[in-house]
């Protein structure tokens, strides 16, 4: 599956909660709501790492680490939408410039 294809699930998802908002009253999402719901994420997902390895208690760790890794991957793509940016040619690109790094034996 593209990334595109996974941005357009998490946009079907992303907009009954943006549906569900409003009629509850709150305000518009904007890329900076995004990037919060992004660090709560990632939060999420430390805690469980740190579960893992051993620095807290927990129970189905793996499992819990696999759907905070999803939802921080919701949280990107749907900054990434917001914000207007392609997702697929921005990864690909990076991808090329570490490789030509690597190459040239500067990256690290």
């Amino acid at each position: 599956m593209h990334l595109s294809e996974l941005q357009q699930l998490g946009s079907e998802i992303d907009d009954a909660y943006i549906q569900s908002g409003k009629d509850k009253g709150y305000g518009v999402r904007t890329p900076l709501v995004y990037l919060g719901f992004l660090m709560t994420d990632l939060g999420e997902l430390a805690e469980q790492v740190m579960a893992k390895e051993g620095y807290r208690d927990g129970e189905d760790i793996d499992k819990k680490i696999e759907h905070e890794l999803a939802d921080v991957l919701w949280a990107v793509l749907m900054l990434g939408k917001h914000l207007n940016v392609d997702m697929e040619k921005s990864y690909t690109e990076m991808i090329k410039v570490v490789k030509d790094r690597q190459a040239r034996g500067t990256a690290g």
